[in-house]
């Protein structure tokens, strides 16, 4: 089981290194999200927050289509607004699209429904390292834009390997500059 995860670190750690030369990606982007989330154990420590994604998209694939990406969360909780976390990972687009039943969501563009999965490496302020594990089952793609709908996340302790949190990102909207 160590040694998977050690693998797994690895592989996720030479394709960020590879895909965040952003001058070696076939695009690049930049985005935000709404979402929440509660801890399993204690639930006066759950967050409401707001995203900020950088991106890239170094293959441009229409079947399991790799990006890497750093997230920077910032949360409310207690009514007080703070960083809560920075994320780093990788999103894998599982397919891509036309014929889907979502095209109510965006009636003028004509849009890919293209869901994903992601993993990846988050710090909080306190220095907790965590893995996310996240998916995007309603997510639409446009030639310069993808749009996700909730989209529901875990994320596990790496010291201990518990479940900590779980959540739902509300809305996510990613531009992609090139």
């Amino acid at each position: 089981m160590i040694q998977r995860m050690a693998k797994l670190i690895v592989l996720l750690t030479v394709f960020l290194s590879l895909s965040t030369s952003v001058a070696a990606s076939k695009t690049a982007g930049y985005g935000w999200s709404v979402g929440g989330a509660s801890h399993l154990d204690d639930t006066t420590q759950s967050y409401s927050f707001i995203g900020m994604r950088l991106s890239v998209h170094p293959l441009g694939w229409r079947c399991l289509d790799p990006s890497a990406y750093v997230d920077i969360n910032i949360g409310t909780r207690n009514r007080s607004v703070l960083i809560h976390d920075i994320q780093a990972g990788i999103e894998l687009t599982l397919l891509r699209t036309i014929r889907h039943p979502f095209h109510f969501l965006m009636p003028t563009n004509i849009t890919a429904f293209a869901p994903s999965i992601s993993l990846s490496f988050q710090w909080e302020g306190m220095g907790a390292l965590r893995l996310k594990f996240s998916a995007s089952p309603v997510r639409l793609a446009e030639k310069d834009a993808t749009y996700s709908w909730f989209s529901p996340f875990v994320t596990v302790d790496m010291a201990n390997w518990e479940f900590v949190h779980w959540g739902i990102a509300l809305y996510q909207i990613s531009y992609l500059v090139w």
